[in-house]
């Protein structure tokens, strides 16, 4: 469930950041945009994928050739012979159109035993620059779509078993291993997907009759991804017949304290415990003061739980854990290291993983993140309903922690 990003260029590459991304196909007036994509990626790696033979056509002169050799393949009436019709897409920021981040083509079915055994309906290739950031998995989902707009229920991929990068891609969209196919030296392990839940008339069912809530804003694809990960974290395993006893939880030099046990939510503002409001289906919470030699220090809470809400969703988009030391105090490691306290309690309600999620502006929270061993799953958009962004807020972090 998770996309490991380098967090030192994180604010700088973020894929999400209010920018559009867009499937759009091969046409002339991309024609210098596709040769410094196929150009950088000669510059990396021996043979591309999913971008119709550009390799054998990586010059500008060629390149015209190219991208009519795509619009043949788009028609069974002009597809070359021997080959099955496919589309090719090619993904962008839709404000930056000199720019390829990557290239997916779809076939229309599996024509022949090759495609059958290694070649699949889906190839698709990033460019190495924006590689490890997300953006396979989005491409994927994208094209999964318009592979439904087709008339297809499911789609055949396949990559080598190696590239475990592709394969965790693969899973992530909902593929599910068949088998691996060997032929003479090539070898590719082979998924399906179910793409009905990728058709629109399912998608208005999925977003809108199950009680989701208003998504306004959001594309098919960020709906898709945050449904799965909601529906992932509430199947997560949890127990709460009733508060337990907490124990003693120190760590020899500061030590918690707890001073309240409310279903209500953990809002800290300038250090200070917000009231409580019963009347919104907040996860069961213990609050917890920080203490070092006798002084209160900090505060910090465990919400017990993966649901809660109007929408089931609350901790999806407000973590478990919430956090504050005293400015005087800051700089130490306290915040990290009370946090890691909590883990015992969490274990005794038999949950497994346990989410943060801060401001993408909050750099010592997400430094709070780093030092425990979270994950980052990903930068998400606040939907309207959201109190977070009712407060302001418009994108979080999403950070796992894996307490075992």
């Amino acid at each position: 469930m998770s996309t490991s990003i380098d967090l030192n260029n994180y604010m700088e590459n973020d894929p999400t950041e209010e920018r559009q991304l867009i499937l759009v196909r091969p046409s002339t007036i991309y024609t210098d945009a596709i040769y410094d994509y196929i150009t950088e990626c000669l510059m990396v790696d021996d043979h591309t994928h999913g971008d119709g033979g550009l390799q054998k056509y990586a010059s500008l002169d060629a390149i015209p050739q190219w991208i009519d050799l795509q619009h043949q393949f788009e028609s069974p009436e002009t597809v070359p012979p021997g080959y099955v019709p496919s589309d090719l897409y090619m993904l962008m920021h839709e404000d930056d159109p000199d720019t390829i981040i990557g290239m997916i083509n779809l076939r229309h079915s599996l024509g022949n035993d090759y495609l059958a055994k290694h070649g699949g309906h889906i190839g698709y290739g990033v460019r190495p620059s924006f590689r490890r950031k997300g953006y396979a998995r989005k491409m994927l989902i994208c094209c999964l779509e318009k592979a439904a707009s087709l008339g297809l229920d499911k789609v055949l991929i396949c990559c080598d078993p190696e590239n475990l990068g592709s394969r965790n891609t693969i899973i992530s969209c909902g593929g599910i291993y068949e088998s691996t196919a060997v032929t003479g030296d090539e070898q590719d392990d082979r998924f399906w997907i179910d793409v009905t839940p990728f058709k629109k008339e399912n998608i208005s069912v999925y977003d809108f009759q199950s009680g989701r809530g208003n998504y306004r804003g959001f594309s098919l694809e960020e709906k898709l991804e945050h449904f799965r990960e909601i529906d992932y974290y509430n199947s997560l395993p949890c127990t709460f017949d009733g508060f337990m006893n907490v124990p003693f939880l120190s760590d020899d030099e500061i030590y918690l304290v707890c001073v309240d046990k409310q279903a209500s939510p953990i809002v800290y503002v300038n250090g200070v415990l917000q009231p409580p409001e019963h009347d919104k289906n907040y996860a069961p919470s213990y609050i917890f003061a920080i203490c070092k030699g006798g002084e209160k220090i900090g505060n910090c809470g465990l919400r017990i739980g993966y649901g809660y809400g109007k929408y089931n969703s609350n901790l999806y988009y407000g973590g478990q854990i919430g956090y504050d030391i005293h400015p005087e105090h800051r700089g130490n490691n306290y915040c990290a290291r009370a946090v890691a306290l909590l883990a015992p309690i969490a274990k005794m309600h038999n949950m497994t993983k346990l989410l943060i999620t801060n401001n993408i502006t909050n750099k010592a929270s997400r430094r709070v993140c780093e030092k425990l061993g979270c994950t980052l799953v990903r930068v998400a958009k606040l939907p309207e309903w959201n109190d977070l962004y009712k407060g302001g807020q418009r994108y979080i972090n999403i950070y796992e922690w894996d307490i075992g």
